[in-house]
């Protein structure tokens, strides 16, 4: 085999299609599974989303695009996961590939258009047929969907060889199509990632702890155990939006805490889709954090859409930061932003928390620096506040009290003569810094925290020289006869000095 055939092998396209009481699956090219393996991750597949995914809403997710965070080695993989998925009034088509091209994400959407119209086609054909057919002549057909098995089967096979082979999907053309969105808030996210858990890819299919199967080389089941995908789990929250936020987004829903993080999370790779695919390809999935990148989200009913984009920072083995931008085309305001900045205002809070600024510093140095941030809050106490004002006021409110209480207990405390010595070395550290301030900008302002630290500089200092204004011409004038009537009192003064020595 060469090395192009095994990528292929090792690349994931299933295409799942549901319409009423029809619901079917299939998986094309991967690493080389048996047949009734394969089946059972088919029906699995079924099972899973058409409980949990293609339930009907008034939001659905149009395009999604995810990136692989390799947790051993560190760095980005080169494949991308994404999902498209179609929907026609009774009908869905969802596509989810693994591959390494980077693809046509609208152009693709088109072709998976394409086959949920024809595999409709075939559908509606099929239930013709059955209603014309009697009761005797149905209970002796033993499969009536087969024809639209086989069609699907084609149609994919279809699709995947434009993907991988053909690359008509995998050119970086300009979407362009996709309507004008304005930015409505933007959220850091404090991630914990884990990498706890096993998995048998026997029939079971269950995950545990490493640390009940220590031990243990195969399940119950004598299934093989293996690592499952590493994940994350979201710690605690900063919002970050415009002023009369409450107002322009008026459904309480929307603008609730609540409601953004709902909507921030449908956006991220189900867990138990995550843990079939490992089933397929263990070699990728067992090894990579799976983060979103971008997220395409349209509403049923007016054809608007959200839009939420993504930036994931590796902090240490088991923490991360997950920025999230979400825009919409149902807003419209002055105090909003236009998401055309959301490419420059990416580049801008990366780099800035990359280097080590803290979140209030990094916001302030970009397009929406006038905009209101919120302090960190738990994951679990979302559901306590009602608007993203009463977290930033009610957070505010409860630090001034535990610092206030801080203080007064400071000061209760009588200062040993060391303390005061050191307390006195700090006002001289303060007005240093502030000194040396005003000549030119911090260089350096660190890290994650509510304390900024400031990298004091080896050099000199510049001295600030005062610049010397002229006064308007009428000011002028009175200032020189100021001057000589200042003169004549000196001169006076001088003569009185004289004739009293003299006596």
């Amino acid at each position: 085999m060469t090395n192009e055939e095994i990528e292929q092998l090792n690349q994931v396209n299933l295409l799942i299609y549901q319409n009423k009481d029809f619901f079917s699956s299939d998986i094309f090219p991967t690493e080389i599974i048996e047949d009734s393996k394969r089946k059972e991750i088919k029906k699995d597949i079924k099972e899973l989303l058409n409980v949990d995914f293609f339930t009907k809403s008034e939001i659905y997710p149009l395009v999604s695009y995810f990136k692989g965070w390799n947790y051993s080695t560190k760095t980005f993989s080169t494949e991308n996961l994404f999902a498209i998925r179609k929907n026609n009034e009774s009908s869905s088509l969802v596509n989810i590939t693994l591959i390494k091209e980077e693809v046509n994400l609208i152009k693709s959407l088109q072709e998976i258009g394409f086959i949920l119209d024809t595999l409709d086609g075939i559908y509606n054909k099929i239930v013709l047929l059955q209603s014309q057919l009697s009761t005797m002549e149905r209970s002796k057909e033993e499969e009536p969907y087969l024809e639209l098995e086989k069609k699907l089967d084609l149609l994919g096979k279809y699709y995947h060889w434009m993907l991988s082979e053909e690359k008509s999907l995998s050119t970086k053309e300009k979407e362009n199509i996709v309507q004008k969105t304005m930015l409505t808030t933007v959220l850091l996210l404090r991630l914990k990632i884990r990498s706890d858990r096993l998995q048998c890819l026997g029939a079971c299919n269950k995950t545990f702890s490493k640390e009940e199967y220590a031990s243990k080389e195969d399940c119950d089941c004598k299934g093989e155990i293996v690592s499952a995908p590493p994940y994350f789990e979201i710690t605690d929250i900063s919002f970050v939006y415009p002023e009369q936020y409450s107002d322009i987004i008026q459904e309480e829903r929307e603008s609730s805490p609540k409601g953004i993080i709902e909507k921030v999370n449908r956006a991220t790779f189900p867990y138990p889709l995550l843990l079939l695919l490992n089933q397929i390809n263990h070699s990728y999935f067992s090894k990579n954090l799976i983060f979103p990148k971008y997220s395409l989200w349209e509403y049923t009913s007016t054809r608007d859409i959200t839009k939420i984009n993504f930036d994931f920072l590796s902090i240490t083995d088991t923490e991360a930061f997950l920025v999230a931008y979400v825009s919409d085309s149902r807003f419209y305001h002055e105090n909003l932003e236009s998401s055309v900045i959301i490419p420059v205002l990416s580049r801008k809070i990366t780099s800035n928390l990359k280097e080590g600024y803290s979140w209030h510093s990094t916001i302030e140095n970009t397009q929406i620096n006038h905009w209101k941030i919120t302090p960190f809050i738990p994951l679990s106490d979302i559901r306590k506040y009602m608007k993203l004002e009463d977290i930033r006021l009610i957070k505010v409110e409860e630090k001034t009290e535990e610092v206030l209480d801080k203080i007064t207990q400071e000061e209760e405390i009588p200062l040993s003569q060391s303390q005061l010595e050191e307390k006195e070395d700090n006002k001289e550290k303060i007005v240093e810094f502030q000194e040396e301030s005003i000549t030119r900008p911090l260089e350096k302002k660190v890290v994650y925290g509510s304390r900024i630290n400031v990298i004091k500089r080896e050099e000199e200092k510049e001295e600030i020289e005062i610049p010397q204004f002229e006064r308007p011409i009428g000011e002028q004038e009175t200032t020189k006869l100021e001057e000589q009537e200042t003169t004549k009192l000196e001169e006076q003064e001088e003569q009185k000095e004289e004739e009293e020595n003299n006596e």
